[in-house]
Formats: C-alpha cells, sequence, structure tokens
C-alpha cells in the first residue's frame, strides 16, 4: 500500500529548508575570513578570538 500525500504536505518541507537557507545566510555572515591566514596553525587559527 502506498502513502498519499496530502496536499498541504509540501509546506513542513518548505519551511524546513526555508529554515536551513537562514541559517547558512546567517552563518555566511558571522563566519571569519580565512583568506592568507595558515589554518593548520593553531595560533593563527584562534587569531580571531582574541
Amino acid at each position: 500500500m502506498a502513502a498519499v500525500a496530502g496536499p498541504g504536505s509540501w509546506v513542513f518541507l518548505a519551511g524546513y529548508l526555508a529554515i536551513l537557507t537562514l541559517i547558512t545566510v546567517a552563518t555566511t555572515f558571522v563566519t571569519p575570513d580565512p583568506a592568507g591566514r595558515d589554518l593548520d596553525d593553531p595560533r593563527d587559527a584562534l587569531a580571531v578570538l582574541r
């Protein structure tokens, strides 16, 4: 017996994807730019936190 999706079943999926998109956009602006730093060196990787 196959499950049949109701007419509003896409709303939950769209909401979930919207939340994930907002999280992705927010972290893009919060995460520091690693350009020009050696992230293998722990002192340089944590330089933004100081």
